[in-house]
């Protein structure tokens, strides 16, 4: 449950098939920092090496509904020191269009540890948006989709070689999709998919880089719609938000007519020599 997470390391190997994975973000995301003080050798054959995904933001929950109708929840913001990834927009039900998510430059007085002065612009991924739910003759719950969790921001500071050839995640995750099992009019709409994370990667010499780095943000959940007499049109959950390249502003996931939930938006990496710190 930590804002920020700091490993320091005399060396870090990740190799064969291991995997580092992590898990119990903070509520509005995690903040990773992993220092060598030696070499990173990360050339393990599994799917991701090192596996952050989902450890952003948290995805809005679910709602359950029994005759009537019930919009979702808003995901969570992913806080960063000066960018703020706002979570995705809640599912409405009898509603076309949402209210998207929009990037808050606002200076938060919370200090994530060091990296507030070190990372000015790094970000975390907001959570998605949780879908919509209607039932309209009282006779099952219609449950929506979850939001997916967004992707957290990830730093690795290698002293010595880097020799990367394993696969890196700071994804988000795939929202959850609406349930309506034997209802007669209703429907449960999907939660929108977690904003992608941001990967940092500074070292001080070159071996290989060649693994890939991913900071996608999550698919969209799939609604359930079961027509009885009328229309009604209704909205899925919109995708969390997530940092643009150059960290000024943020994109998100938007939502269509047709009330479908969203992805969320991806995020960026970065490896480079170390040039600016000690």
């Amino acid at each position: 449950g930590a804002a920020v997470v700091t490993k320091n390391y005399t060396s870090i190997s990740i190799t064969g098939t291991g995997v580092l994975t992590f898990s119990n973000p903070h509520a509005n995301g995690t903040a990773i920092i992993l220092k060598s003080q030696g070499a990173v050798t990360v050339t393990s054959s599994a799917t991701f090496a090192i596996d952050a995904s989902g450890m952003g933001a948290a995805g809005a929950a679910s709602v359950t509904k029994r005759n009537g109708g019930l919009d979702g929840n808003t995901g969570n913001s992913g806080i960063s020191l000066f960018i703020t990834n706002v979570g995705g927009t809640a599912g409405k039900v009898n509603s076309a269009s949402d209210g998207a998510g929009a990037v808050s430059t606002t200076v938060f007085s919370r200090t994530l540890s060091s990296i507030s002065s070190k990372y000015p612009a790094y970000f975390i991924g907001g959570g998605g948006g949780s879908g919509c739910a209607q039932d309209t003759d009282n006779v099952v719950s219609a449950v929506s989709g979850a939001g997916g969790n967004g992707g957290p921001f990830l730093a690795i500071e290698c002293r010595g070689a880097w020799n990367v050839t394993g696969n890196i995640s700071v994804a988000g995750k795939v929202g959850g999709n609406g349930s309506y099992p034997a209802g007669t009019r209703g429907y449960a709409t999907g939660g929108g998919g977690g904003g992608g994370g941001n990967f940092l990667g500074l070292y001080n010499t070159l071996t290989t880089n060649s693994g890939a780095v991913s900071t996608s943000g999550g698919s969209p959940g799939t609604g359930v719609l079961v027509v009885g007499a009328g229309t009604t049109t209704n909205s899925g959950g919109v995708g969390g938000s997530s940092g643009s390249n150059n960290s000024a502003t943020a994109v998100r996931g938007g939502i269509n007519a047709l009330g479908v939930a969203t992805a969320g938006a991806d995020g960026y990496s970065l490896i480079q020599q170390n040039k600016d710190f000690a």
